[in-house]
Formats: C-alpha cells, structure tokens, sequence
C-alpha cells in the first residue's frame, strides 16, 4: 500500500503549492553553502584551540598525573603557528566534509535545510 503523498520511490511529491512556498533558488544555495561554512570554521578553531583546551582542562583537574600534565602543558607552550594553521585545516576539512554530506543529503531527500 503506497502513500498517496509520495512517488513511487517514496520521495514526495512535488506540487505548485509547493514550489510557491520553497524559497528562491538562490536562497537554498546559500544555505547549503553557509552550513559548509560556518561547519568549517567550528571544527576548524575547534581543532586549532584542542591542544589549549586540552591543557586548560588538565591543569584545572584536581587528581592530575604528573608526568601527563607535564607533556600538556609542554605542547601548549611550544605550541607553534604553522602547527595551529595545520590544525586549523583538518578541522575546517573535517567540518566541511560533515557540511557537505549534510547538503548531499539534502539534496537527495528534496528538502530544505
């Protein structure tokens, strides 16, 4: 039994109605684009800032193991700006990566994000 709202491949129908109430092409395309985006820049500084956060939140731990808080502490200060960019990158990547899946699919399902 199939559901009269839907295409024989289970993807809905599509009606004037419908288009009527859709945004503007253009509008749908900046979505999409800005979900990549803004997803890149979040992962992004997020990678860039681990080692900082990482450090931060062991000093604050009260049960802390020497030699471990030792080494975060060490990578914090040496941390570099070539290795805060490299991190910068993979994390935008990453995000990116998610972003665009997100649109694919999307895409794929006809609906607006």
């Amino acid at each position: 039994m199939s559901n009269p709202d839907n295409n024989e491949d289970g993807s809905p129908l599509l009606n004037a109605e419908d288009n009527e109430s859709r945004d503007p092409v253009w509008l749908r395309w900046a979505k999409f684009l800005s979900i990549i985006v803004v997803a890149g820049v979040f992962f992004g500084a997020l990678f860039a800032f681990s080692i900082h956060i990482a450090a931060l939140v062991d000093a604050s731990d009260f049960k802390k193991s020497f030699g471990a808080h030792a080494v975060m502490q060490r990578d914090a200060s040496r941390d570099t700006a070539h290795a805060f960019r490299v991190r910068f990158i993979i994390g935008a990547c990453i995000g990116g990566g998610l972003g665009l899946v997100y649109m694919i699919r999307c895409l794929i399902k006809r609906v607006d994000p």
